[in-house]
């Protein structure tokens, strides 16, 4: 359970219309919620902090990204400062990367940069350039940042390893391996060679490994194999924070994710970092008072502002009393998924399930394939028998507690 920059960062930025969102990945932003969260929430189990996108500023000799000068006073020596005052908290910190490499392939000086330890390994140094794959393809989502690495080339395993094992000397605990495709919107690329790539230089320096955005179920054993959590879906932030920070469409999106996933989690094999969302917002629509909690594959995601961990929490203690959740979603090694009280993954994708029989029968009915008269009880059973009872209960239970909580 802990705390990611990600939400506010893109709630603010749209609200004020600038950058300003970007202040929560900055020192001064991750130690103030890193201290909230140690204050308000710590006993609850609460010890993640995830430095999302926009940490990083120019590279280093050899490469590979170093911390923004105008973020961390200093670059790295107040990125460090960051990392201990957190782990100072009890905390662990984690960092984003995607795959790829970012480099300027008009630029003779980025393409030239040698890869840390070749010389001593190879007997030669190797660049940058050397390991691009070619002709050269854009690796990134969003067809803006990274390159594709050619796996085969020698140097290019070492180049991931060099920079896993630079996160690790700087006390990193966790990747966020985002804009990993197929999924995350795009078919035309397969990032599997660089999950495969980190996945060995972080075990090599104790790091956890999650990927994202919305990883391709047909990729689901490579996943198991090389990763240990995969975010499942689409974000959950509205992206116009006349909304709030998320909304319930792309809420609702998730929970035929669930319905997919939940077999493919476990123990031995990683988890489904799917935010089947508990929302929390006041829909002050022009305010700042927007709270929402994330079920992550056994962990509870808060994005709160500061001054709101008090009032969250006593939200949180709403839920704990009225049995919404379940004392064993805070397992720390995440063997209990439950969500809004419910062990039984089969509720979580009840809603399509029940709406496709809904659908189906409606049109039954009225084009008279099905006789209403004489198989109305039978339709009514049928639905019983599809969970609608404990269905409505959940969510009758859901609205109650919005409703109490928001007075």
């Amino acid at each position: 359970m802990g705390w990611s920059s990600y939400s506010l960062q893109v709630y603010y930025n749209d609200k004020n219309k600038d950058n300003s969102g970007n202040y929560y990945t900055s020192a001064q932003g991750v130690m103030e919620q890193s201290d909230a969260m140690r204050e308000k929430l710590g006993e609850y189990g609460y010890e993640y902090i995830n430095i999302d996108a926009g940490w990083n500023g120019e590279g280093d000799e050899w490469g590979r990204p170093q911390p923004s000068a105008e973020k961390y006073p200093g670059g790295l020596d107040g990125f460090l400062d960051v990392v201990r005052h957190v782990h100072a908290n009890g905390q662990k910190i984690g960092i984003y990367c995607i795959p790829g490499i970012g480099v300027d392939t008009n630029d003779s000086e980025q393409m030239g940069a040698p890869i840390y330890g070749m010389q001593e390994k190879y007997g030669r140094a190797i660049s940058i350039g050397e390991i691009l794959a070619y002709p050269y393809q854009k690796m990134d989502a969003w067809d803006a940042y990274t390159l594709k690495i050619d796996f085969s080339k020698a140097g290019a395993q070492e180049y991931i390893d060099s920079l896993v094992d630079m996160f690790g000397d700087w006390g990193v605990d966790f990747i966020k391996l985002d804009s990993v495709t197929s999924g995350s919107d795009r078919t035309d690329r397969d990032p599997s060679d660089d999950v495969i790539a980190y996945s060995k230089a972080c075990a090599r320096n104790s790091i956890w490994l999650t990927i994202s955005w919305a990883v391709d179920h047909g990729n689901v054993g490579v996943w198991k194999k090389w990763a240990n959590a995969w975010r499942v879906e689409h974000d959950i932030e509205a992206y116009d924070y006349r909304k709030g920070m998320v909304e319930w469409g792309t809420i609702l999106r998730l929970l035929p994710a669930a319905e997919l996933w939940w077999r493919d989690a476990g123990p031995s094999t990683g988890w489904n970092c799917n935010p089947i969302v508990f929302l929390m917002n006041a829909f002050t629509y022009y305010g700042d008072f927007q709270k929402y909690m994330v079920v992550n594959g056994g962990r509870i995601e808060p994005s709160f502002t500061t001054d709101e961990f008090k009032e969250g929490l006593k939200y949180i203690r709403s839920l704990y009393e009225q049995e919404l959740i379940a004392p064993e979603t805070f397992t720390q090694d995440g063997s209990q998924l439950t969500t809004m009280g419910l062990a039984q993954p089969q509720i979580l994708g009840a809603a399509p399930v029940l709406n496709s029989y809904l659908d189906e029968m409606r049109t039954r009915f009225v084009t008279g394939d099905a006789d209403i008269d004489a198989e109305w009880d039978i339709y009514l059973r049928q639905l019983d028998q599809m969970g609608l009872q404990e269905y409505l209960a959940v969510l009758q239970k859901t609205y109650d507690a919005k409703m109490a909580a928001l007075g």
